[in-house]
């Protein structure tokens, strides 16, 4: 494992986005509230969304056999065992690339090009230079190599 995280004036340049976000304005599931709504009531709700770091993810798939059009999408845990997708991205040549991922935890699933799954793994990206990776239980792992990157620096799991 490398890191490298040289500090300075280009921490306020990094790129961000917002992260999935859930009423009353958190990024956690567990603390997300409920709305309760009434048949025929109005209900206002506010969240406030904070924009985040993003990071770059990189990975090399295990399998040497990976089937021909296979991809990477990207899930969330959600509130009550909901699992929000998000994007998705081919495998060329067993390695993927996620350009701009908010921080946050994810699932990162394999599926063949019918949609089948194949692996699947956890992480949570905790700084744009911090990755933390483990296989589910019941699940296949599918990552070789993953690397975690932004402007400022670097993190290497093997």
């Amino acid at each position: 494992m490398s890191l490298s995280s040289p500090d300075g004036p280009h921490r306020k340049s990094l790129p961000t986005a917002y992260p999935l976000t859930y009423f009353p304005g958190t990024t956690e599931v567990g603390t997300a509230g409920f709305l309760h709504v009434e048949a025929g009531k109005e209900v206002r709700a506010d969240a406030l969304m904070n924009p985040v770091a993003v990071a770059q993810v990189k990975g090399e798939v295990l399998f040497p056999d990976l089937p021909q059009g296979s991809w990477v999408n990207i899930s969330a845990p959600g509130p009550l065992g909901s699992e929000p997708q998000g994007v998705r991205t081919q495998v060329v040549g067993g390695r993927f690339t996620f350009p701009n991922l908010p921080l946050g935890r994810y699932y990162f699933n394999l599926m063949d090009k019918q949609g089948r799954p194949l692996g699947r793994t956890a992480a949570t990206i905790d700084s744009v230079t911090r990755w933390s990776a483990s296989v589910p239980r019941g699940s296949r792992g599918f990552l070789k190599e993953s690397k975690c990157e932004a402007r400022r620096g670097t993190l290497t799991t093997q």
